[in-house]
């Protein structure tokens, strides 16, 4: 028998379940910050046994920060069919299994490099087979094939990488704020997104990330779309590598910041280091 539940319409604290709930930074380029310690409203259906309120069933998460998941949960994660969605267009919709993205969905891209969405198969929170790139209108319209293999561009150089356009940050001062260190970021180049972890108290794990966004130049003019991509990924990739190059040990708060080029191991990333 399913557990019994109950309908809830109220504030909800910020959610210590893994994956899609608390995983930090931006996914399939929707360029949010985290909804890591991010308090919300919800609206659905909730274990009757849980205090505080655990989502469950049906139900819709309006985060303080502008993501908003609507969709079935089950016991705090996001499972069965949902999307979640963000202020400026990116997220995911489609199946969802125990918080990770699988089977059949779509990653938004809200328009970014010239495309609504890539629509397709999931396996393990990330794009992997053939599916479908939907242009934007200003792009020409329609849809162009693109296959994935576990997240990467099938046949696509090493930039293509995601966490290669990212810089993991570490031991910052606590009173360090996220605004601050975007601003040092943005010195090199339009930023995806920029956040510091935070448990669920709110205070600073004096660990973060920062994304570059990928962007086009006059110089790609004339150039074939996937070429476009790609060359706009690898001014981001770029930027990354100056940015941690050049603020690597810069003192901030008082605190001597640690910047590195991130790796594929997202907020994990903190274990390779003894004292963060």
């Amino acid at each position: 028998m399913p557990p019994p539940t109950r309908h809830y319409d109220g504030p909800i604290a910020p959610l210590s379940a893994p994956c899609h709930l608390v995983m930090p930074g931006a996914r399939a380029g929707d360029g949010s910050p985290s909804t890591e310690g991010v308090s919300g409203r919800f609206s659905g259906s909730v274990l009757s046994s849980s205090d505080p309120p655990l989502p469950h069933g049906e139900g819709v998460l309006e985060w303080e920060n502008g993501v908003t998941y609507s969709g079935s949960w089950e016991a705090g994660l996001h499972h069965g069919e949902g999307a979640k969605t963000h202020s400026n267009g990116g997220g995911y919709s489609g199946a969802y299994g125990r918080g990770l993205w699988v089977g059949k969905g779509a990653a938004l891209y809200g328009g970014k490099w010239g495309y609504n969405k890539w629509v397709g198969t999931f396996v393990d929170d990330v794009q992997h087979g053939p599916g479908w790139l939907h242009k934007t209108e200003g792009a020409g319209g329609g849809r162009v094939q693109h296959t994935y293999e576990m997240g990467e561009l099938a046949g696509s150089p090493p930039c293509n990488e995601e966490y290669a356009k990212a810089c993991f940050f570490r031991r910052l001062s606590r009173e360090t704020t996220d605004e601050e260190v975007r601003l040092l970021f943005e010195q090199y180049g339009e930023v995806d997104y920029c956040y510091i972890a935070r448990d669920e108290q709110g205070r600073s794990a004096r660990i973060g990330r920062v994304k570059f966004r990928p962007v086009g130049s006059a110089e790609d003019a004339g150039q074939g779309e996937v070429e476009r991509i790609m060359r706009a990924r690898e001014r981001a990739v770029a930027n990354a590598k100056k940015a941690a190059e050049e603020l690597d040990g810069r003192v901030v708060g008082g605190s001597e910041m640690r910047v590195g080029v991130a790796r594929k191991a997202d907020m994990k990333e903190h274990t390779r280091y003894g004292d963060y």
